[in-house]
């Protein structure tokens, strides 16, 4: 009998001058790094909105709301226009269509934490997912 092989860590680092644009890079290089594509043909748009305590547990719950609807609604967002952003709130308008193809699934741990620093190009954060 084998051991399981275990899920490999792969970190993300974005970088961008505005918070809104760090939470739109953040997504767009999941996906990349996730290897997802959508479908042609059939746009969904739909609008979203996440809740968090300070703007990193934000953009924890954004991500983590992009994978399920890979993993449970088999649906690929790429296209990103924030609406509101405020450290308890972030409403988007996403684009996307029906999941083409996933090269590597991603996970988030839960209770991860992660840092949003200022630099004086904008802001810039790790993000460690976990590839199974």
């Amino acid at each position: 009998m084998t051991a399981p092989i275990p899920p490999s860590r792969l970190d993300l680092h974005v970088r961008a001058p505005t918070l809104e644009a760090l939470f739109v890079q953040a997504a767009q290089s999941m996906l990349a790094l996730a290897g997802a594509t959508a479908k042609s043909g059939v746009l969904i748009r739909r609008p979203v909105e996440v809740r968090g305590a300070d703007y990193p547990s934000l953009l924890l719950a954004w991500l983590r709301e992009l994978l399920a609807w890979m993993e449970l609604e088999d649906r690929v967002f790429q296209d990103f226009v924030v609406v509101t952003l405020s450290p308890l709130r972030l409403h988007i308008l996403a684009s996307g269509g029906l999941c083409e193809r996933v090269e590597r699934r991603l996970n988030l741990e839960l209770g991860l934490e992660i840092v949003i620093r200022q630099t004086a190009e904008g802001y810039e954060t790790t993000i460690p997912f976990h590839a199974g």
